[in-house]
């Protein structure tokens, strides 16, 4: 199996199980046990796993902190008795982290065909928002209005993540 689809299909079961926990309401035990797959998907990656620390804290700190902006001006709406309002849950963190990890495969493929993979990012990654929202993990006061702001985010986060990572290859320190 090609380390992209590996990275992908890691990237989707632990989509999979932080969504479906907390929409069943297990938060954090999603968000544990989708720490326990993600230490498989590194694991699955060709470079040392130590080495992808830097650009997943990097990938964390960018898209929770997207995520939280979101929250804090209503677009989403996370409950969970025990997290502060306004910031992305663990959860949601944990999708972040494998997606750090499955980006790391995809952006040699998001570079030379752009044209492409925008589009597919730029609908596709709200569309997985859409679907958390419909599962019942994250409320959305005005989906419509969110998703058309996920696709503007995501057209402009799909290019500077897959040029972060070539950065990060070719330095290794996250940008």
């Amino acid at each position: 199996m090609s380390h992209a689809l590996t990275a992908a299909l890691h990237h989707q079961i632990i989509w999979l199980v932080c969504v479906f926990g907390a929409a069943w309401g297990y938060p954090l035990t999603a968000a544990a046990l989708g720490l326990v797959l993600l230490a498989s998907q590194l694991r699955a990656v060709q470079r040392p796993p130590v080495r992808e620390v830097p650009w997943i804290i990097a990938c964390l700190l960018l898209g929770g902190g997207i995520d939280s902006l979101l929250t804090l001006t209503g677009h989403f709406v996370f409950t969970h008795p025990r997290w502060p309002d306004g910031l992305a849950p663990p959860w949601l963190l944990v999708i972040w982290a494998a997606f750090a990890v499955a980006i790391t495969e995809f952006a040699p493929l998001i570079r030379r065909h752009i044209l492409i993979s925008l589009p597919l990012f730029a609908v596709g990654a709200p569309l997985t928002y859409y679907a958390g929202f419909r599962f019942g993990a994250v409320q959305m006061p005005t989906p419509a209005h969110s998703l058309v702001l996920l696709t503007i985010i995501w057209a402009i986060l799909t290019p500077a993540l897959a040029w972060g990572r070539l950065r990060f290859d070719r330095s290794g320190v996250a940008p």
